[in-house]
């Protein structure tokens, strides 16, 4: 769902402190992100999203070693 202007100021600051930077956002919803938030400046992607965490978790877990004899 879109962010309350709350929500879009609190990003938007936090985003120019951390760059050094006046932050302009364009803000689009992306459903497949399923939460979270992705941030694009120049060449550079910051993906906080929870699909990029399930995904990660899954490769952890598909590539964790079993114990040997289970």
């Amino acid at each position: 769902h879109e962010p309350d202007e709350a929500a879009e100021k609190s990003v938007t600051d936090e985003l120019s402190r951390i760059l050094g930077l006046t932050v302009i956002p364009h803000i689009s919803v992306d459903p497949a992100l399923l939460g979270g938030i992705v941030v694009r400046y120049g060449d550079r992607v910051m993906d906080g999203s929870l699909r990029r965490r399930l995904v990660s978790l899954r490769h952890r877990m598909v590539d964790a070693a079993l114990p040997l004899g289970a």
